[in-house]
């Protein structure tokens, strides 16, 4: 599960980038996708869950010449193919198996934010029996190390059905990652 968390003057944007979440801003909080220069907190919600790759609204999905059919169509070529946006597709292999996903996704979203805003996110473990913990690459947490998520050294695992709220500054400009610890 990686993510893209990017900190500048200009938010950068992505071929993937999608909005997730509530949008809407409430005075100089922004609960959006991509906060700007006007507001001084960014706000954003992160929900982890296990999800199966190569499935689409519980079909069974499979691919051929780079497109998606859903496992039941025989003749691609008058078959209308799924949308890439809708399935997983991890490793591209036609067996589904388990992974981490982000607000339904994987990759996660990406958290496009101004440098010196305030960022809060709040991250809901919907796993069914693993902890895990959010960890910023390249935010070096000057006094927020408590926020770095490095299970057991920065802080504890999110348990099951807990929800934690990460907040800390954005420094260091630049294009930097999440990702998540799982089974801590």
């Amino acid at each position: 599960m990686l993510s893209i968390l990017s900190f500048g003057k200009i938010p950068l944007t992505a071929s993937w980038l999608f909005i997730f979440g509530l949008v809407a801003a409430i005075d100089t909080i922004a609960l959006c996708q991509n906060c700007t220069m006007m507001d001084t907190v960014c706000e954003f919600f992160l929900e982890v869950d296990h999800r199966l790759t190569m499935m689409r609204n519980g079909d069974l999905v499979y691919p051929k010449d780079g497109k998606i059919y859903k496992y039941d169509v025989i003749d691609t070529s008058n078959a209308i193919p799924v949308n890439l946006e809708d399935v997983i597709t991890a490793d591209g292999w036609e067996n589904p198996s388990l992974t981490g996903a982000v607000n339904g996704k994987m990759p996660g979203p990406p958290i496009i934010v101004y440098e010196g805003l305030m960022v809060i996110v709040h991250v809901t473990n919907k796993l069914i029996n693993e902890g895990l913990t959010i960890h910023w690459h390249g935010l070096f947490q000057k006094g927020t190390p408590w926020m770095d998520g490095v299970p057991f050294v920065t802080q504890c695992p999110i348990l099951p059905g807990q929800t934690f709220t990460y907040k800390f500054k954005a420094e260091s400009k630049g294009t930097h990652w999440y990702h998540s610890h799982l089974g801590t």
